[in-house]
This record gives C-alpha cells, structure tokens and sequence, in this order.
C-alpha cells in the first residue's frame, strides 16, 4: 500500500523507450504515493468532539442560568404574596410582677484587722528599735 511499481525493464512501456546503442533512460523503479498519518485525522476529529462539547456546556450553562433566574424570581414572587396573605399584628409586651426585694435577716460581716505583731514592725532589720522611730520600717510578719 502507498507504493506504485514502475514498469519492469523489460516491459512493453519500456522497450518503446530504448534505442539501439542508447543508454537505457532512468526511471524510479516505484513511484511514491502522496501520504498522511492517521495522527492528523484523529487530530482533526478531536478538536471537532472538543468544539462540540465546549458548545453543549457553554448551552448547559446558559440553561441552568436561565432556570436558576427563573426560580430565584418566581420565589420572590411566592414570598410576596405570602407576606400580603399575612395580617401585621404587634408584638404585645408582657407584664410581669413587680420583684419584691426584702432585707436579709443575717447580720453584716464586721471587717476585722490582721493579726500583725507591731513589736516586730518596730524593730529594724538586726533586732534592734529603728533609729527614725518609724512603725512602717523593716518587714511584717503575718502569724
């Protein structure tokens, strides 16, 4: 396939060809035939399959958009006439009773110092009075 044999040397086509004491003129022994690769007609045909899908989409798009605006309006419709089916009534406000506060019968806390040592405060840091007489100077001992 693709190849087209030459007329053998011997053949008719040749010999009217030849002339006595002539060199016998050059002829290609076959004959090529134009060719393509299957690859570009696959190549052709996939691109018209892509085209194809590209368009079926882009239709399915352009349908599903159309669809979703239509629903989208026609619930905005529903809402509407729901909301004129609705009588406007106001939200009363509820009374409760009034809490009533009484005084607790337990006795207040009475606040009561820290029993701090004010003969340790007294003395500095060596055990002795402080020479500025402060009560504040040197540490305090918690008991």
């Amino acid at each position: 396939g693709g190849l087209e044999e030459a007329p053998s040397p011997g053949s008719h086509a040749m010999q009217s060809h030849e002339h006595v004491g002539r060199a016998v003129p050059f002829l290609p022994l076959t004959v090529p035939k134009p060719f393509s690769f299957a690859l570009e007609g696959r190549m052709e045909e996939r691109a018209q399959y892509d085209q194809g899908v590209r368009e079926r989409q882009r239709a399915a798009e352009e349908r599903e958009g159309l669809e979703q605006a239509q629903r989208q309006e026609e619930e905005r419709r529903e809402l509407l006439e729901y909301r004129k089916t609705l009588d406007f009534k106001a939200t009363p406000i509820n009374r409760y009773k009034a809490v009533a506060i009484s005084p607790s019968r337990v006795e207040l806390t009475v606040p009561r110092a820290p029993p701090l040592h004010s003969s340790q405060r007294s003395r500095g840091a060596g055990g002795k009075p402080s020479s500025t007489g402060s009560s504040l100077e040197g540490s305090l001992i918690l008991d």
